[in-house]
């Protein structure tokens, strides 16, 4: 049977929710599991797996209104899935993804045995921060490198209809600190 771990729930593509596959499994929600302890004096935090993105902006700006953390853009976002997944955001072509700053984790593996870093190993460690972390364990609380937020941030939706020439070009050049993101949806004939 197969087991699968949910942190915020967002799942674009709805694997925490259903299975295609026919089989059957179980779901261990970390969702209550969001504690966030941040500390400004070493630009550190201890983020547990169930808590939000938005929740962790949230905590870190309510301490420091000059530190942030480089992940995704969508609030309801879990921080499990999104730094086990690597985390690409706006901050990312500044200080790397999101699992490029972080600085430990604690994982319980099938025997239940609880591992920080150091006993995890460091190939198991840079495993998780991209790799899939549920594949090692259920990682449930990540410590993470805050890093210093520019004095300006400026985020803007442009809609535009462009063809696949200018969605390549769109890229090149430019200041090479700016994370550039496209979303792009087709629409349907007529409409």
């Amino acid at each position: 049977m197969q087991i699968r771990t949910r942190s915020g729930g967002h799942d674009l593509e709805g694997r925490s929710y259903v299975s295609n596959t026919g089989s059957n499994y179980v779901v261990i929600d970390l969702r209550n599991l969001s504690s966030i302890n941040v500390d400004v004096k070493s630009k550190s935090a201890w983020v547990q797996a169930g808590a939000t993105l938005g929740e962790l902006y949230y905590n870190i700006a309510k301490r420091s209104g000059v530190l942030g953390f480089p992940a995704g853009d969508c609030h309801s976002v879990g921080v499990g899935g999104q730094f086990g997944g690597g985390g690409y955001g706006f901050l990312t072509r500044k200080y790397g993804i999101a699992a490029d700053n972080i600085l430990d984790a604690q994982l319980i593996d099938a025997e239940g045995r609880i591992h920080d870093r150091k006993s995890m190993g460091e190939d198991v460690f840079w495993a998780i921060r991209g790799g899939g972390a549920a594949s090692f364990g259920i990682i449930f609380a990540w410590k993470l490198r805050l890093v210093d937020v520019p004095s300006k941030v400026t985020v803007f939706e442009v809609d535009r209809n462009f063809s696949r020439t200018k969605q390549r070009n769109y890229f090149i050049g430019g200041n090479t600190e700016l994370t550039k993101s496209m979303r792009i949806y087709h629409s349907t004939p007529g409409s």
